[in-house]
């Protein structure tokens, strides 16, 4: 039995090996979002940006518009840029300096905020770029929206919750657009959940009553005497058994009506500013699901880009082409050592595994 074992084990441990192998050939498709004038802030700090850019000087680069005249092949000398989300320090420093060292990259767009959200950029903005043959837009889903995959409460909105969240999450307690001066002190004390992307599960919608129900208990004395773990514990209890008294269910058919109502809205307002059809599509998180992902493709998405590590090969896998995050590097040093690196998806994910 022992010997049977260990020869499973084997094959096992060949197998990953083979999956992890360093390709002699790849393509690496790297990923930013914020590009930031200090270091201190979240995202790629601008110099070290300029610094990377600068070691990609003599790659060929190509936006996702032209991969697909390309049909997915690409040469060796190969490297892909990307963004996710349209924040408008893409323009403001990011551009200017693929301006100068000639480098095509691609914008994966969130269109509700365009014209809107001060962080975010203008349609003229995303229009010049565009138009200077350097820059292509795709998509990202026009909100980028969350939802609770089950009713389990995490934690609590506070002063150090980002207004990231805030924003993605504020639809499903209040209505319109989120705005930080305005809206960021009444998220304080509402509950956090395991958010997933909207694309990625079916999930369940607070009520629409559901912040006067909440307050109703956190008025209680017995409540607020309470320690934030006990409230915690206490909530999920409770909604796990008033489940329909707080939450909906999505259906099937709301969740396929969603993603459709995103996608359609996202490829519409490309079209509209700048006349072509965006088919690929970078995951909101990377987070994703096999049935939304087959519907996906029959409202015309043909490339799916993801937040998973890994080379890719020179024919791109346009079901799942992998990416470096490049706020994980860690200096300049770091980067160009990973960017010389064929390693694959495997060989993180094993690695992770292993540590």
């Amino acid at each position: 039995m022992l010997w049977i074992l260990f020869i499973i084990s084997l094959i096992l441990l060949s197998g990953y090996l083979y999956l992890a192998r360093r390709k002699k050939a790849f393509i690496h498709c790297l990923m930013y979002h914020h590009i930031n004038p200090e270091n201190n802030l979240h995202g790629v700090f601008v110099q070290d940006f300029a610094q990377q850019m600068e070691k990609l000087k003599d790659y060929q680069t190509f936006t996702f518009q032209q991969l697909k005249d390309n049909n997915y092949q690409l040469p060796a000398n190969s490297i892909l840029i990307t963004f996710d989300d349209g924040y408008r320090s893409n323009y403001e420093l990011a551009y200017p300096i693929l301006k100068q060292f000639n480098l095509k990259a691609t914008i994966f767009l969130n269109t509700k905020y365009i014209d809107i959200d001060d962080n975010y950029l203008t349609w003229q903005q995303i229009q010049e770029m565009y138009n200077s043959g350097l820059i292509d837009f795709q998509l990202h889903t026009h909100s980028h929206s969350l939802i609770p995959k089950n009713t389990e409460v995490t934690g609590f909105y506070d002063q150090t919750t980002s207004d990231y969240l805030k924003r993605e999450s504020f639809n499903l307690f209040f209505k319109g657009l989120y705005h930080k001066q305005q809206h960021s002190q009444q998220f304080n004390g509402l509950p956090l959940f395991k958010f997933r992307s909207r694309l990625a599960v079916k999930g369940y919608l607070p009520h629409k009553d559901f912040i006067t129900k909440y307050q109703n208990i956190t008025q209680q004395k017995a409540f607020q005497q309470k320690s934030l773990k006990q409230r915690r514990l206490w909530l999920t209890q409770h909604f796990k058994q008033q489940q329909k008294h707080y939450f909906s269910p999505v259906s099937k058919k709301q969740f396929l009506a969603y993603i459709r109502d995103e996608i359609e809205q996202n490829q519409r307002l490309i079209k509209q500013y700048l006349g072509y059809n965006a088919t690929a599509l970078a995951y909101p998180w990377g987070q994703r699901c096999r049935t939304s992902k087959n519907y996906l493709k029959q409202l015309g998405v043909d490339t799916f880009v993801t937040t998973k590590k890994g080379a890719n090969g020179l024919k791109l896998n346009r079901n799942s082409i992998y990416r470096l995050d490049c706020e994980a590097f860690k200096n300049i040093e770091d980067f160009n050592r990973t960017i010389h690196c064929g390693y694959g998806y495997w060989y993180y994910k094993l690695k992770k595994i292993l540590h």
